[in-house]
């Protein structure tokens, strides 16, 4: 039997899993993420995690390591260009990895990798044109066209959580200014939420908060939503819409079959795919949307580790 080894790095957990040559999950761990003591520390957790799930194995059994790094992977060298969540620029992951374990290695972004599970195995199969809109922290994309996951001229494609849609708008962590994600992700559900507490509007948040704005979290928003909050409720209503409207620019852009939502935000609050769908119909173009069905992403925290097994299967291909 063979296997592939599936890592999703992160800056705060790293996920690791065993596969079969299906992409199934054999096992699964996850670690903290020691992203304060830097890129040697962090490549070291992965090779501890790594043999451990493949501990016993034979070596020739194991057809190589795919890696899901959050951040700008450059095609085929496998370094990390520039990840904001760790904090690297020009990272040689790859090759760090390949020297300490005698594995083929393979890295891409973990977004583009979950957008690879799902076509091959997720709620994509079957489908040449979609785009997988993640919706966490930031908002993250995966685009596959005729077939194939589209990666652009040097490996950055799917930023789309960085389209510009209003250039007075809040500072983004990438440079720019008035970035989708600054309006639609968690993180701004997040702060919209504590800057209407700050102005006094009255809501159960803040008394389910007890005094700590650390405490918000995109969750907290869906519980007071769903006990009749009207903040919540108009919080939720915006990001949908907020939502909808960028995946209309999508529709009008790449004119897919299927949008995929998924992340942390999806998962908190699984309504949103609906509104989103909703929104689409309403501003896109009319056949564009008419061709288009809006679904949740089948795999949820695991999407990354399946998506960087399949990295390794299609690899392995001749």
């Amino acid at each position: 039997m063979f296997y592939l080894v599936g890592v999703d790095l992160g800056g705060t957990k790293i996920a690791t899993a065993l596969t079969d040559t299906d992409c199934q999950i054999l096992k699964y761990e996850t670690v903290r993420t020691e992203a304060s003591r830097g890129a040697d520390a962090i490549v070291d957790q992965m090779i501890d995690e790594i043999r451990r799930l493949t501990d016993g194995l034979p070596k020739e059994s194991i057809l190589g390591i795919g890696v899901a790094c959050a951040g700008l992977i450059e095609p085929g060298t496998g370094k990390v260009l520039y990840s904001p969540n760790l904090n690297w620029r020009d990272l040689p992951l790859k090759d760090m990895i390949a020297r300490k374990l005698n594995y083929p290695v393979y890295v891409g972004n973990d977004v583009n990798m979950a957008a690879l599970g799902e076509l091959h195995y997720g709620a994509g199969i079957g489908k040449k044109h979609m785009i997988c809109v993640f919706v966490g922290t930031g908002i993250g994309g995966g685009i596959v066209i005729d077939g194939h996951l589209y990666e652009g001229a040097n490996g950055f494609a799917g930023e789309i959580g960085h389209a510009t849609i209003d250039w007075d708008g809040p500072d983004c962590p990438g440079g720019n200014a008035g970035c989708w994600e600054g309006f639609a992700s968690g993180t701004a559900m997040q702060r919209r939420a504590l800057e209407a507490l700050d102005r006094g509007e009255t809501s159960m948040l803040r008394e389910m908060l007890r005094g700590d704005p650390g405490k918000m979290r995109v969750e907290l928003i869906a519980e007071a939503a769903a006990k009749g909050d009207a903040l919540s409720q108009r919080l939720i209503d915006e990001t949908g819409e907020l939502l909808g409207a960028g995946c209309a620019n999508l529709v009008n852009i790449l004119n897919p079959e299927r949008i995929l939502m998924g992340g942390g935000v999806i998962r908190g609050v699984p309504e949103l795919v609906d509104r989103v769908e909703a929104v689409i119909q309403r501003r896109a173009l009319k056949d564009a949307a008419a061709a288009v069905e809006v679904v949740r992403a089948r795999f949820g925290r695991e999407a990354g580790v399946i998506g960087a097994a399949v990295l390794v299967k299609l690899a392995g291909k001749p």
